[in-house]
């Protein structure tokens, strides 16, 4: 029977949709800033053995440019998510396209978007973008099968033979994923190396990688530390010798992007401002006042990206006036950051919390984190830490509490918020 696509609550925060059948559409509308290639990622579950996912993006007009099917099977249950990799596709700037998820039985936790940063990755003939070394080394082009490369068996180190791409741009603190496919002509080893291309070469990853007759994919994760590289070198050191002397390698299908470090221990995404709208960029979109007893005590308009809430009289309570913005998830076990810019027309204090209302027991307020902050006139910017030891919660908001906090002294304000940013830095240690 077809239900319809729902959203239900995330053991891993927020929501995700369920319930697809066959005749069912998810669809995103996207467009890129830049043209090239890029891999599309997505956290997905199911308790069905034969779940399928079928994945497709087309063009304005109604072109196919990508598509395949994958057999997602049983995950170890509807909120048992994995990570789901589909086939990079060359996408054109300024050019809208529709990303659909067909098939049945899975649900779908978020779906990424990640810019190959390695140029032309297939490899062709006139081999743009790489280098051989030595240039003396031959090497041939084979449509949907990548580069054959003969080497002699004559060399001695992995640097004796290389095949190379600089000018790769790596931010600091990211995690990235290398993706490739590769093949000798007999059983031998292959050096990955990400490095810098000058200066003491520090290295950002290396694996050395054994290869066989068989085509096989490779798939390597590292994070970038404190420094940012702007043209990092990526090179395959091919220059290890075969005791039957010359051979070839194949590679193919290369591919090198940002991924978010945290989707295999629990999916939220890491660096990414989690509050629904905490620019402002949309006005009061996603953000609601509470006012106890007279909700004329509290007036929230918004103008250049700042949030100004005009309050009356200051009630009896902290929790009397609230601004509030709801429908993120907290993972426990995990470390966040808050920050956000704040001031009032005179000075008082302002009181923060992030946690959840559970409605069915009065109101009980469960929270994650909670702060009190002395506001002036000047706009000052406040950061806040916290590791989340509660159990996750799905459904969590974020309450500005501007009642009476100092006294009746507390009322006929304003209070003005903007940047409000709570993001996810990683497993708590």
């Amino acid at each position: 029977m077809m239900q319809g696509l729902q959203l239900e609550d995330s053991v891993e925060g927020g929501k995700h949709v369920s319930y697809m059948d066959q005749g069912d559409l998810l669809q995103y509308k996207i467009d890129v800033a830049q043209d090239g290639v890029y891999v599309l990622s997505a956290r997905m579950a199911s308790g069905k053995s034969d779940s399928k996912v079928q994945f497709s993006i087309q063009d304005e007009q109604g072109t196919t440019v990508a598509q395949s099917d994958l057999s997602l099977g049983d995950t170890g249950g509807w909120q048992a998510y994995k990570m789901v990799y589909f086939p990079g596709v060359n996408l054109t700037a300024g050019k809208p396209y529709y990303v659909n998820f067909e098939g049945a039985d899975y649900n779908t936790r978020w779906v990424d978007i990640s810019h190959n940063k390695i140029q032309n990755s297939e490899l062709t003939a006139d081999l743009n973008h790489w280098e051989l070394i030595p240039n003396h080394l031959t090497a041939s082009h084979d449509e949907g099968e990548g580069l054959t490369i003969k080497l002699p068996g004559t060399n001695e180190h992995w640097w004796d033979a290389l095949l190379q791409q600089g000018q790769i741009k790596l931010d600091a603190n990211k995690t990235y994923r290398l993706t490739f496919e590769a093949s000798a002509s007999g059983p031998k080893s292959m050096q990955a190396v990400l490095s810098q291309n000058a200066g003491d070469f520090v290295k950002y990853f290396e694996e050395e990688v054994e290869l066989t007759a068989d085509q096989k994919s490779y798939t390597y994760t590292f994070t970038m530390g404190d420094t940012s590289d702007s043209a990092a070198m990526l090179a395959f050191g091919l220059g290890y010798p075969l005791s039957t002397g010359e051979h070839s390698i194949n590679i193919n299908n290369v591919q090198l992007y940002e991924v978010n470090p945290n989707a295999d221990q629990g999916g939220q995404p890491a660096h990414v401002n989690l509050i629904p709208n905490g620019d402002f960029s949309k006005g009061k979109e996603g953000w609601f006042t509470h006012a106890d007893d007279n909700a004329a005590d509290l007036e929230m308009q918004v103008s250049n990206q700042q949030l100004h809430a005009k309050i009356g009289h200051a009630g009896q309570h902290p929790w009397d006036r609230q601004v509030i913005n709801e429908g993120f998830g907290i993972q426990q076990g995990f470390k966040y950051k808050l920050t956000f810019k704040a001031k009032a027309e005179k000075s008082r204090k302002l009181g923060l919390g992030i946690g959840w209302v559970d409605a069915a027991a009065n109101y009980e307020w469960h929270g994650f984190f909670g702060a009190r902050v002395d506001l002036t006139p000047e706009e000052q910017e406040f950061t806040f830490t916290f590791d989340a030891t509660e159990d996750s919660y799905a459904n969590t908001r974020i309450s500005f509490d501007l009642g009476n906090i100092d006294g009746v002294q507390d009322g006929n304000t304003t209070v003005s918020l903007s940047e409000v940013s709570l993001i996810n830095l990683g497993p708590a240690n």
